[in-house]
């Protein structure tokens, strides 16, 4: 098998992933699959019993394969094998352990390299997963990717809670890739984002994935109604509210986060329709008032006043929409005389009568007074 061109005849299945470097660049690797030819035991020549591990059966070799023009050494068009490894199933299928593999160049009787093969090496302390290193092109570093296949299981130990089926098996049927996942992902743009309950932001991004950006925290206060009120929905601290006590969201009795929710009013709006009403009566109030005393100041640029000295009356003249002197009082000679106009004025006049030492004991002169309306404006009487 020439592992520098995978022809598809030379595996039984095959599947595509991708890998991603720390830039989010995307590659595609094919995963492809070969059942090996199941192989009898060797036995031992001095005990004649079965050499342990050495029976093969149920094996396959898997191979990642990359198109040449993504590799720095690589053939345009061509599928080389970077890495792979061994997968044994038992008799029922189950998975019962993967082994590491590493692809090398064979050298035959005469030191002359031959064809690139897959052979199995020892696992290295501490790796659990098979990983296999590739050589990109426009990237700086290797690239290291490991394959999860799924946990295998010891049939021979029966602490072990382990079953076999939680990856890669081999039942009967055809051949196909039913669930693949990678914790990698390519670059993007934040298209939208949500919150949820604990105030985790989370980007949706057009590259379909959606990862964490960000966290919301809630403040409490000892005292929120001594909070200073800013306007536009914002606080500030007093001395009084003591001091922000910051933490996640439904802890410590901060409440919830309920994201793609509209808060409702807390105005009372039987409360603000009565509120505007009262503001409408006022403005018609100060309508009327207006042209009330528009209308007073007219009426008394009109009036005419005299005065009969016999009599000891005074006559108001011009307010032909009035129903004159309709109160008339006389007080040690201060008379006093009110009139109500169709405009709903009340004028009141006040004058002062006295006698003359110049003329009969029983003559009085109007000497002087003011005629007021119901509003600011006045008129003088000579």
């Amino acid at each position: 098998m020439n592992l520098d061109d995978v022809r598809p005849s030379m595996y039984n299945f095959s599947t595509t992933v991708n890998v991603y470097d720390k830039l989010g660049a995307e590659f595609p690797i094919t995963l492809a699959f070969r059942k090996l030819p199941d192989l009898p035991p060797q036995i031992d020549p001095n005990t004649g019993e079965e050499i342990p591990g050495t029976r093969q059966k149920n094996v396959f070799a898997w191979f990642a394969l990359t198109d040449g023009i993504n590799l720095k050494d690589g053939q345009p068009g061509v599928q080389q094998a970077t890495g792979g490894g061994f997968l044994q199933f038992s008799e029922d299928g189950r998975l019962l352990t993967t082994l590491r593999g590493d692809i090398q160049q064979i050298y035959d009787q005469n030191n002359m390299p031959g064809p690139k093969t897959l052979v199995q090496v020892p696992e290295l302390p501490g790796v659990t997963r098979p990983q296999i290193t590739f050589d990109f092109k426009g990237v700086t570093e290797p690239l290291v990717a490991g394959f999860n296949f799924g946990d295998g299981f010891n049939p021979f130990d029966p602490s072990d809670a382990r079953t076999g089926i939680d990856g890669i098996t081999f039942f009967s049927g055809k051949d196909k890739l039913n669930i693949i996942e990678n914790d990698g992902h390519k670059g993007g743009v934040m298209e939208s984002f949500r919150v949820d309950k604990q105030g985790t932001i989370m980007g949706v991004f057009d590259s379909g994935v959606i990862w964490p950006v960000g966290r919301i925290q809630l403040a409490d206060f000892a005292s929120p109604q001594e909070l200073k009120r800013m306007g536009n929905n914002r606080y500030e601290e007093t001395d009084l509210s003591g001091k922000a006590n910051v933490g996640d969201p439904s802890k410590s009795g901060r409440g919830n986060i309920i994201s793609r929710n509209l808060e409702k009013s807390n105005v009372d709006l039987a409360d603000e329709f009565v509120k505007v009403i009262e503001n409408q009566r006022a403005f018609q109030a100060s309508s009327k008032s207006i042209e009330a005393d528009k209308g007073g100041r007219e009426i008394m640029n009109g009036l005419k006043i005299t005065s009969n000295v016999e009599t000891q009356t005074i006559k108001v003249s011009g307010l032909d929409i009035a129903t004159l002197l309709d109160t008339v009082e006389n007080n040690n000679g201060l008379i006093r005389m009110g009139t109500k106009t169709q405009l709903g004025l009340y004028f009141r006049l006040t004058a002062k009568v006295f006698p003359s030492v110049l003329q009969h004991p029983n003559t009085r002169y109007l000497t002087s007074g003011w005629i007021t309306s119901g509003a600011t404006t006045q008129k003088k009487i000579m």
